[in-house]
């Protein structure tokens, strides 16, 4: 089978992140600064898009702290 868009992958970590701390914590900045590293304009919108829907404020910080280190590197 093939592998779900990216955007739906991350619409299923906003859903987890807020009440998953292991999810908040390690996966999402790992994906934010994975998908930056692609050099891609289309996944750094990605990105911002998912930050700017994240209503949880931890989680959008742990999200904005991947896409700080991907962007400072």
């Amino acid at each position: 089978p093939k592998d779900p868009p990216v955007a739906d992958e991350l619409n299923w970590l906003a859903e987890q992140s807020p009440n998953n701390i292991f999810v908040r914590d390690q996966i999402v900045p790992k994906v934010m600064r994975r998908l930056v590293a692609t050099g891609k304009p289309a996944d750094l919108k990605l990105c911002v898009d998912f930050v700017a829907k994240l209503k949880d404020s931890a989680s959008r910080e742990k999200a904005l702290d991947g896409l700080a280190i991907a962007l400072a590197g």
